[in-house]
């Protein structure tokens, strides 16, 4: 039987919180529903997850 590799959840959480943040505010710009400085800021909302998740130690193989 192989074995079940482990999830590594806080780099899993945020890499799609990342990614979820970035979707919205593209789509809240398309939508015209978000102001320039609010997607400014959910954009570096979004680099920081994404800095947090690079930084994060990975699983040793």
């Amino acid at each position: 039987m192989t074995e079940e590799k482990p999830i590594n959840h806080p780099r899993l959480i945020l890499g799609a919180v990342g990614l979820a943040l970035g979707i919205a505010t593209l789509i809240l710009t398309i939508l015209d529903a978000v102001t320039a400085d609010t997607a400014v800021r959910f954009l570096a909302v979004s680099v920081i997850c994404f800095g947090i998740s690079a930084l994060l130690p990975g699983r040793e193989q």
